[in-house]
């Protein structure tokens, strides 16, 4: 099982249409995947799933404490879940580190403008303190311009990489969710739906582990 957080300091920075298109995703590539909406007061991953007609995979299930997180973490284990998704709120809360602590790799939003990167220093410092993989993610950038450039430049500062692909502020991203539905099933072959294949297909390169190590790790336990 791999769980990806998806984290911002800043409210609005794309997190959960980021998670819910990146959960969907994940199920259409045959994993059996969850999301969990750690954002009790607002609830909008839980709200978009409710709309849903196919609510078996991906599942979303609330967590408003780190007893319950957790918790629904290890059941996940047990259950044999491939993917976890956890949309987190935009504040520096307890609850949004206990997520990235348990994460395999943290994706952090962030959308094109100066307030919306300065916020982002302190998701970043949370990611290094429990020695997390993470990235950026430029959430609704521009289609044209330099912002979505600078943008890029400014947070490769804070020492994360900024991946090629980015979410796009386009219609279809809104239409979508206000149906329930992820770009790929709103609108299968637009941009949109391009840039979350393309994001999760690099997404599922940053979780695959090396074999390599994986062989190195195998002869260390024969050798004890």
């Amino acid at each position: 099982m791999k769980i990806i957080t998806i984290a911002s300091q800043k409210g609005g920075a794309g997190k959960t249409t980021l998670a819910t298109n990146l959960a969907i995703a994940s199920s259409k590539s045959n994993k059996t995947t969850l999301l969990i909406d750690t954002d009790f007061r607002q609830r909008n991953s839980l709200n978009w799933f409710q709309k849903r007609e196919e609510q078996d995979n991906p599942l979303v299930i609330e967590a408003g404490d780190q007893k319950t997180l957790f918790n629904i973490i290890n059941l996940a284990k047990e259950k044999g879940v491939d993917r976890v998704f956890i949309d987190t709120k935009g504040s520096d809360e307890q609850l949004v580190n206990d997520a990235i602590s348990q994460s395999d790799y943290c994706l952090i939003t962030c959308g094109p403008g100066g307030f919306d990167v300065s916020s982002q220093g302190i998701t970043a410092s949370i990611a290094k303190r429990f020695r997390k993989k993470a990235s950026f993610i430029l959430s609704k950038a521009p289609a044209r311009g330099q912002e979505g450039k600078e943008t890029k430049a400014i947070l490769s500062g804070l020492g994360f990489s900024s991946p090629e692909h980015q979410v796009t502020y386009l219609k279809a991203y809104r239409d979508a969710a206000m149906c329930g539905l992820s770009v790929l099933e709103y609108e299968p072959k637009g941009k949109a739906s391009v840039e979350i294949k393309n994001l999760f297909e690099w997404l599922e390169k940053k979780l695959q582990v090396n074999p390599l190590l994986k062989d190195l790790e195998k002869g260390a336990l024969n050798d004890e």
